[in-house]
């Protein structure tokens, strides 16, 4: 026989104890299925209500983003590409049509009277004679030619009396080409220095140069004012460099160029 007390101690507190630890039964647990069914829904429902909620505010978000956000930088705009400016010739037109003033310039060729011009073509009368006028279309510049800051005019005028030599008929005996220089040696032209404006121009120096059958190889003018002159042709052929000084137009250089004499004494090539 067994004298360990343990066992029975055991018994008498399973027995004591037994009655408080019965579970609540069927119905009990039932009903607590119902109740954490229920939860879960409610639960549920909301979650739905939070997601529309967020999804219709994310969706309005983007509806307006374009009047909310602020580019970091500013937009830029294509700007078309400028074109190089050119000068403005219409100065020249106008001197076709303009008043001029050649008493100043008694001495100068086709100087003289005060000519009207229209569309490059005038008249005058001079020392008894009737001339006609051009305005010709070659050796034509505006520069600051007197310095006095404004621009002035280098004009290359001519002049003839009678006919349009240039519309005069010549011996059938000419070929065309000299039929066309013998019309334009008939006119004479001048370089004339004027200032005023296109419309109304006065003469303050009238520079010979060549002529309309033989006119100046070249004429330019620097930005001093100074105008240099190439004559055409020739032996020798010179270099002319008026410039204004003292209240008038002056030669202050020349220069002639010669050509090159060809060496004697050279042995010539053998073939």
């Amino acid at each position: 026989m067994s004298t360990d007390p343990l066992p029975g101690k055991f018994a008498t507190f399973r027995a004591s104890t037994a009655p408080a630890m019965t579970g609540p039964g069927g119905a009990h647990a039932r009903a607590t299925v119902r109740r954490q069914r229920r939860r879960a829904a409610v639960v549920g429902a909301v979650a739905a209500v939070l997601v529309l909620v967020g999804a219709g505010a994310a969706l309005a978000g983007l509806g307006h983003r374009s009047e909310r956000l602020t580019p970091v930088t500013a937009p830029t705009t294509q700007r078309p590409t400028p074109t190089p400016s050119q000068e403005d010739t219409s100065w020249q037109l106008a001197i076709r049509n303009a008043r001029m003033d050649l008493r100043p310039e008694t001495n100068a060729n086709c100087g003289g009277p005060v000519v009207d011009f229209r569309d490059g073509h005038g008249a005058g009368s001079y020392r008894g004679y009737d001339l006609n006028y051009r305005v010709m279309d070659f050796n034509l510049f505006r520069a600051d030619i007197d310095r006095d800051g404004r621009p002035d005019y280098l004009v290359t005028v001519g002049c003839y009396s009678g006919e349009d030599p240039e519309r005069a008929e010549c011996p059938t005996e000419l070929s065309d080409e000299a039929c066309e220089a013998q019309q334009k040696l008939a006119i004479t032209t001048q370089l004339f220095v004027l200032r005023g404006t296109p419309e109304r121009l006065t003469a303050i120096a009238g520079i010979h140069a060549g002529s309309y059958g033989l006119p100046p190889s070249a004429v330019t003018i620097s930005d001093d004012g100074v105008i240099t002159i190439v004559t055409h042709g020739g032996t020798p052929q010179y270099t002319y460099r008026w410039g204004y000084r003292n209240g008038r137009m002056a030669i202050v250089a020349r220069v002639s160029v010669s050509p090159s004499p060809r060496p004697t004494g050279s042995a010539s090539p053998t073939r």
